[in-house]
């Protein structure tokens, strides 16, 4: 793949002395906290706040992404862009089957989450299907891809708190400009569901999504690209004391750069801010309103260590939530906001592709994620 941002193809040195002291502050700054999540009120609301993050929020980032801290709208090629900017999958020229599986330690070694995401793609080309004028210079890149995703949190000892989501994505990217502008859209259904065992709670939650993305590279060392995420769905509450039900709306903007510092060394950041607003009525026709309003900061690193074998990376991030709850005379802010720092390894052989990424939050919380490969 000729992008320059596949570093794994273009890299002849051992790291350089900026990567290993990044290494130095990620290890440093990432050692697990306190236990609690600072002003969040109550167990039950740190669980919802925890199940919230878990099913709407990075819970589908590719591990490469995660070795960044959450940072990919400006650099990410090949298959992830489903889940994370579509328009990357215009940067790929060949197939690809990949899959991501993460368990994350919750706060303590009983409570955990789990992930497990299996994608690919590939590129083809329209040209048989246009007149003949529409050279593929004109035409560009065009790739599809899909992903198959589960996810789940089990938070207390006994595993009576518990969330999980299912969903299935479908992306199309292509290329502009002889590859210096790529733009793709997504459209993805999940199926999620969240059960409090000792409160006889189940609720049950499904939407549509969309996704459309852009990367644009200025110059042979920078890129900048960005997406925006709509959704809507429907929520339904089934309890002992209270059931009631209602619509969600789902709304995210991110942007981003990039920039080469070396032939084999990338520095990058992200920015976005995103609300998930539920309008719900209860089964005394009272109404129930849910807000989160989230912004999140990243920044990475990305070095090659061996050429076409081993790349490494690390990056850091903060993630702010601010969630209103409403219903009759109960009205409360619960705000969850981390700091966390990430790094990984990805190793090359030929088509195979494995990688590993740690990552480390100041709630206690810490996340093992995994990812396997075959490129043709």
């Amino acid at each position: 793949m000729p992008s320059i941002f596949v570093f794994h193809r273009c890299a002849t040195r051992l790291l350089p002395s900026a990567t290993a002291l990044l290494w130095l502050v990620i290890i440093s700054a990432a050692a697990p906290g306190q236990e609690e999540v600072e002003n969040v009120v109550g167990e039950r609301d740190k669980y919802y706040a925890r199940s919230h993050r878990a099913v709407h929020e990075n819970h589908m980032l590719s591990p490469r992404a995660r070795g960044l801290g959450g940072t990919y709208a400006a650099i990410v090629n090949g298959t992830a862009g489903v889940i994370e900017n579509p328009a990357g999958l215009g940067a790929q020229t060949d197939r690809q089957v990949l899959s991501y599986l993460g368990v994350d330690s919750l706060e303590d070694g009983d409570n955990c989450g789990h992930w497990l995401v299996i994608g690919a793609g590939g590129s083809f080309n329209l040209n048989a299907c246009m007149p003949e004028t529409w050279i593929r210079e004109n035409v560009g890149n065009q790739t599809v891809g899909f992903f198959i995703h589960h996810s789940g949190i089990e938070w207390d000892n006994a595993g009576e708190l518990a969330s999980d989501l299912d969903g299935l994505v479908m992306a199309y990217g292509r290329s502009f400009r002889n590859g210096k502008a790529f733009g793709g859209v997504a459209i993805g259904i999940f199926e999620g569901d969240w059960s409090d065992d000792r409160h006889l709670v189940d609720r049950n939650y499904s939407r549509w999504e969309f996704k459309a993305g852009g990367i644009y590279r200025a110059t042979s060392r920078m890129a900048f690209g960005g997406h925006i995420l709509m959704a809507l769905g429907d929520i339904a509450n089934d309890a002992t004391y209270l059931n009631w039900d209602g619509d969600v709306a789902h709304f995210e903007m991110r942007g981003g750069a990039a920039y080469e510092l070396t032939a084999r060394t990338l520095v990058a950041a992200d920015i976005s801010h995103g609300w998930w607003k539920g309008d719900l009525e209860d089964s005394g026709d009272r109404k129930v309103e849910e807000n989160h309003d989230v912004w999140r900061l990243s920044a990475g690193l990305e070095h090659i260590v061996i050429p076409s074998r081993l790349t490494a990376r690390g990056g850091i991030y903060y993630t702010h939530d601010d969630y209103q709850y409403a219903s009759g005379g109960d009205a409360r802010s619960v705000e969850d906001a981390y700091f966390g720092a990430a790094g990984g390894l990805s190793w090359y052989r030929d088509e195979i592709e494995i990688g590993y990424t740690l990552d480390l939050r100041d709630t206690g919380e810490m996340g093992n994620y995994f990812t396997f490969g075959y490129n043709w």
